[in-house]
C-alpha cells in the first residue's frame, strides 16, 4: 500500500500529461478558485487548519516518544501563566526523558513549541489546536515568502504542501504519520521561523522597509526558540545574502535604518529567554537544555568533543542504559562517519517529496543562477550538513525545519517550470503539473482513510496509560502508580510521566526504587491508593501495593 501511496502521484501526472499532449486537457477554475488564488496567505492559513483538524480527528492526537510529553509538561505550565514548576516532593521517583526536576520540574526544550501548545489549551483546552495554528501559520508565512520568487497560485500551493505532503503522507521509516500536523513533536514551528527569516531578508534586500525587518526579527527569534543550532545555521545564510544583495543595490542607509525593528525584536527576545533560563535553571546564561544534559547525559551534543570522563550517577537502571546504550551508541557511530546514512538520504526524500515531486526539485535546480534561489538552497543545503557535524544518528526530518523553506521554494519554482512546458504548443507541462497537484489531495485523503482504517483497536503506551488513568478514576480519592520494569525492558515505551500541575493530578506514574524509598514517598503523599505496575509482566495489570512487601 505504501508503493501506491509514493508512486500514484505520479502515473497520474503522466496520465494527464499524455491527455493533455492528445488535445484532451482543458482547466478553467471557477470564480471562488480565483479569488482564493488572489489571497494566499489567507486560504493557504484557512484550508491547513482545516485540514489539519480533519487528520486529528482521524488520528486523535496522543503523545507516543518521550519529548512529546516534555513538550506536553511545558504547555501545561505556560497555559497555567507559570514559566516553571516547583521541585515536586519526592523527586526522585518522578525522573523522567527529557525533563528537569532539580533546579525546577520544565522541559529541556526551547519554548516555542510549547509556548503554541499552550495557545491550544488556553483557547480550547486542547494542546493539538496549537499544533494547527503552527502549521496555518507557517502555510500563511510560506505563501507569503513564496510570492516574491513566484505568482499567487503558485505561492498558496508552497504553502499548502506541509499539510498535503509531509503533514499527511509523509512516512518516516513507517513510524510517523502526521507528524507535523497531528503530533506535538514539533517541526511547523520552526518551518514558520525560517520561512519569516527568508522572505524578511529578501523583501529587505529589495525594498528596505522596517515592517519586514519587523518580520525578519520575529522569524529569528522564533528560530532561537525553536531549534537554536540548526536555526542558527539558517539564519547565518539568509543574513549573508541579505548583506550582500544589500550591499549590491547600494542601499546601506535604508537598510540600517529597517533592520532597527528587527534589532528591536531580538532585544526583547533575548531578554524574554534570559528571564526564562533564569527562571528554570537559575542561571539567565545557561538554556534548560544545558542544564538537563549536564545532569543526565553522557556524550556531548558535537563528535568535536569528547564523552564526559565522570558520567552522571544514575538512579534508575532505564535512564542509565538510554543515556549509556542509545544516545552514547549513535554518538559513537557518528563519530566514526556514520551520521547520515544512505539510508537517512532516502527516508528523508520519501518524507519531504517522494518520487512524485522529486523531479519538481531536480527542475527548480535550473533556478539557481538567480541569487535568492540559489540562497534558497544555500539555506536548505546549510542545515542539511549541520547534522553531518551533530553527534547523532537518529536524524529526524523535523531537524531541518528551518532548512524546508528552501526546500520548497526551488520545488515550487521547478513545478512552475514544469508547468510552463508545451512542446509543440500543446499543455503537456500544464497537465502534468496539475496532476501532482491533484495527486497530492488525493494522497492525502487516502492516507488519511488507510491511517484511520490502521488505528481502530490500537492503543500502545499512550492509549493503555489512558485506559488505566480512566479506570481510576472511577473510584473516589487519588492514586500513586509505582513502575516497575525488567532489566531488558524497551527504552522507548515509557510510562513515568506527569504533567505541571503535579500534587492536584488524580493519578501519578512513579517509579519504584526499592520498599524502603517507596515507603517514604506514600508517607509524603499520604492518602493516595498506592498500585504497582510492572509492564514487562503484566501489561495493563495493576496490583495493590504495599511497600511492607504485602501486595494484592
Amino acid at each position: 500500500m505504501r508503493f501506491l501511496l509514493e508512486w500514484a502521484p505520479a502515473v497520474l501526472a503522466a496520465l494527464l500529461a499524455w491527455k493533455a499532449g492528445a488535445g484532451r486537457f482543458r482547466f478553467d477554475p471557477p470564480g471562488w478558485v480565483r479569488a482564493a488564488l488572489a489571497r494566499p496567505k489567507l486560504t493557504a492559513a484557512g484550508l491547513t487548519l482545516a485540514l489539519c483538524a480533519l487528520l486529528s480527528a482521524v488520528n486523535p492526537a496522543a503523545p507516543a516518544v518521550h519529548d512529546e510529553y516534555a513538550y506536553l509538561l511545558a504547555g501545561e505550565t505556560f497555559a497555567a501563566g507559570r514559566l516553571t514548576n516547583p521541585t515536586p516532593r519526592g523527586w526522585e521517583h518522578f525522573e523522567s526523558f527529557h525533563t528537569l526536576l532539580t533546579p525546577s520540574y520544565q522541559a529541556k526544550y526551547p519554548p516555542a513549541q510549547a509556548l503554541f501548545l499552550a495557545a491550544g489549551i488556553a483557547l480550547t483546552g486542547s494542546p493539538i489546536v496549537g499544533v494547527w495554528l503552527s502549521m496555518a501559520l507557517a502555510a500563511a508565512a510560506l505563501a507569503w515568502m513564496l510570492q516574491r520568487w513566484v505568482e499567487p497560485g503558485w505561492a498558496l500551493l508552497g504553502g499548502l504542501l506541509p499539510v498535503l505532503r509531509f503533514g499527511s503522507l509523509g512516512n518516516w521509516n513507517g513510524l510517523e504519520w502526521a507528524w507535523w500536523s497531528a503530533t506535538y513533536w514539533g517541526g511547523a514551528v520552526a518551518m514558520l521561523g525560517g520561512a519569516l527569516t527568508l522572505g524578511g531578508a529578501r523583501r529587505l534586500a529589495e525594498e528596505a522597509r522596517p515592517r519586514d525587518g519587523l518580520l525578519l526579527g520575529l522569524g529569528l527569534a522564533i528560530l532561537a526558540n525553536a531549534r537554536p543550532y540548526e536555526g542558527l545555521v539558517a539564519a547565518g545564510v539568509a543574513g549573508l545574502a541579505l548583506l550582500i544583495d544589500g550591499a549590491r543595490r547600494q542601499r546601506a542607509g535604508r537598510l540600517a535604518l529597517a533592520l532597527g525593528p528587527c534589532a528591536a525584536v531580538l532585544t526583547a527576545a533575548g531578554c524574554g529567554m534570559a528571564v526564562y533560563n533564569q527562571a528554570v535553571t537559575g542561571d539567565p546564561w545557561r538554556m534548560p537544555y544545558q542544564e538537563y544534559a549536564r545532569q543526565y547525559e553522557v556524550n556531548p551534543s558535537f563528535t568535536l568533543l569528547e564523552p564526559k570522563e565522570d558520567p552522571p550517577a544514575f538512579r534508575h537502571e532505564v535512564m542509565r542504559r538510554y543515556a549509556e546504550e542509545f544516545q552514547l551508541g549513535s554518538y559513537l557511530r557518528a563519530k566514526g562517519g556514520r551520521a547520515i546514512t544512505s539510508e537517512d538520504l532516502t527516508l528523508h526524500a520519501s518524507f519531504f517529496l517522494g518520487p512524485a515531486l522529486l523531479p519538481a526539485l531536480l527542475l527548480g535546480m535550473a533556478e539557481l543562477r538567480r541569487f535568492w534561489a540559489a540562497t534558497a538552497f544555500a539555506m536548505l543545503a546549510a542545515t542539511f550538513a549541520a547534522h553531518w557535524i551533530v553527534a547523532t544518528s537518529h536524524f529526524f526530518p523535523h531537524y531541518l525545519a528551518p532548512g524546508i523553506p528552501g526546500l520548497l521554494t526551488v520545488t515550487v519554482l521547478g513545478w512552475r517550470r514544469l508547468a510552463r512546458w508545451s512542446p509543440r504548443g500543446r499543455a503537456v507541462g500544464a497537465a502534468a503539473a496539475g496532476g501532482l497537484a491533484l495527486a497530492c489531495v488525493a494522497a492525502f485523503a487516502l492516507s488519511a482513510a488507510l491511517r484511520y482504517r490502521h488505528l481502530q483497536g490500537w492503543t500502545g503506551v499512550p492509549g493503555a496509560r489512558s485506559q488505566i488513568e480512566r479506570m481510576l478514576r472511577q473510584a473516589p480519592g487519588r492514586d500513586l502508580i509505582f513502575v516497575r520494569y525488567e532489566p531488558d525492558h524497551f527504552l522507548h515505551d515509557e510510562w513515568v510521566y506527569n504533567g505541571a500541575d503535579f500534587d492536584q493530578r488524580p493519578v501519578l506514574w512513579t517509579r519504584s526504587m526499592g520498599e524502603e524509598a517507596d515507603r517514604r514517598l506514600l508517607e509524603i503523599y499520604q492518602g493516595r491508593k498506592a498500585w504497582l505496575f510492572e509492564p514487562d509482566a503484566q501489561r495493563n495489570v495493576l496490583r495493590r501495593y504495599a511497600p511492607d512487601g504485602d501486595e494484592e
